[in-house]
């Protein structure tokens, strides 16, 4: 499913717009190998079962366009904190199960880890499984794509649903244990497990952003600098959620190798530049990028602690 006001005191971090789409590096194409009949326990069920599951154009066209967005801080925040949370009861997303084929599988992990790794990599452990959630709740909306890389790379005319697709942001060195922890989220969360803390949602935005479209959805969480939203009314019940995974995921966009050496806070320090070759490709409604030029700087989580309880480093997919 796309990051704006300086933060004096507090460091930005994760994405501010879910949105996704093109990227710096190429593609990487993988044999597609046998594809195994998709199986995902979505059925629609309950009241809702006979509506449209699709939105009307107008609803879909405005989550679309971003252009309108309060970019100060405060002034977002303040915008925000006016937008009540929708009472009640979430829905549980249906428990997702990803294909049989491992090439396939592996593709999906990949593409998931990354939307968990650079939309949320430093947000508490329930703020990275609920973005990773709300990628896999868009596949089985019939308004978006049917594959997990489809999905996160999806766009929207010219606009990246997922901001980390076109902000340069795979150019930049990924921190080991925060990419092996990535991993393994994917992996539990397209094996069945389930993020209910935020139901059916299928966009947030960072805190200190507010996009036009965000009071014509139904804000349902607020999980560290994350907002989360569902479609209105019917369109965002679990009885729409009609669509079923392809099982199929053409193709990959590789990260860089992890660094060998240096601390974490030094692997982050060089992700926060761009290199000469490399420039920064923003989508137009981008305004949440953390623009290092202003000092602002992403947060640092614990990762001495944190590594220390992860398993040794899983392989990423490179280009041969």
């Amino acid at each position: 499913m796309s990051d704006a006001g300086e933060r004096k005191g507090r460091p930005q971090r994760g994405a501010a717009v879910a949105a996704f789409g093109g990227a710096v590096a190429l593609a990487v194409w993988l044999s597609p190998g046998r594809q195994s009949e998709p199986k995902v326990s979505n059925r629609p069920t309950g009241p809702d079962a006979s509506m449209p599951a699709m939105p009307p154009p107008d609803l879909l066209a405005a989550t679309a366009d971003n252009t309108t967005i309060v970019v100060e801080a405060a002034e977002a925040r303040a915008a925000n904190a006016a937008l009540p949370i929708m009472p009640g009861a979430l829905e549980p997303a249906p428990a997702f199960v990803g294909p049989d084929d491992p090439a396939t599988r592996l593709r999906a992990e990949t593409c998931l880890a990354q939307a968990i790794y650079y939309e949320a990599g430093f947000e508490s452990e329930r703020g990275r499984r609920a973005v990773a959630q709300v990628v896999l709740n868009r596949v089985r909306h019939p308004a978006y794509a049917r594959g997990v890389c489809d999905v996160v790379y999806q766009r929207i005319g010219p606009t990246c649903q997922f901001t980390f697709a076109c902000d340069g942001a795979l150019a930049r060195v990924p921190v080991p244990a925060v990419w092996d922890r990535a991993l393994r989220e994917a992996r539990e969360a397209l094996a069945g497990r389930v993020e209910k803390s935020v139901g059916m949602a299928t966009h947030y935005h960072a805190d200190y952003v507010y996009p036009a479209w965000a009071p014509r959805l139904e804000k349902v969480a607020a999980i560290g600098q994350h907002l989360f939203y569902r479609w209105p009314q019917g369109w965002g019940r679990r009885a729409a959620f009609t669509a079923r995974y392809a099982g199929v995921e053409p193709g990959v966009v590789p990260l860089p190798a992890a660094t060998e050496t240096g601390s974490a806070e030094d692997a982050l320090a060089s992700a926060s530049g761009t290199s000469a070759e490399i420039q920064p490709r923003r989508s137009d409604n981008d305004a949440g990028y953390v623009d290092v030029s202003k000092g602002w700087r992403p947060s640092i989580a614990d990762l001495e602690s944190e590594a220390a309880a992860e398993a040794p480093s899983a392989p990423q997919l490179k280009s041969p």
